[in-house]
């Protein structure tokens, strides 16, 4: 695929509708992270409030990703932070680090 035959917004909306009209959405289950850093710019910043709004997490922007490290160094370092979640608005980042 090339840039000159990319679809268009309509034909892929409609081939993820058909997607998951034939595949079930997968289940996220939250409760298998303890008490992660999650990391998101812009929509996905956003999302993440709302995922994690019950939950206990640090939410981070791309922006202040540093200085949240920095601030939570001894929580990392002790293990009480362990996790690291990155949140995509375009889907194309995916969840790393234990």
């Amino acid at each position: 695929m090339t840039y000159t035959n990319l679809p268009n917004l309509d034909e892929v909306v409609l081939a993820a509708l058909d997607f998951f009209t034939k595949n079930r959405v997968p289940n996220l289950n939250l409760k298998s992270f303890s008490f992660p850093i999650v990391v998101g710019s812009g929509n996905a910043y956003n999302t993440a409030q709302v995922i994690f709004a019950n939950q206990a997490a640090i939410i981070a922007t791309e922006s202040n990703f540093k200085q949240t490290l920095i601030k939570y160094k001894k929580l990392i370092k002790n293990k009480s932070i362990s996790e690291l979640i990155v949140i995509s608005a375009s889907g194309e980042k995916i969840r790393f680090g234990k």
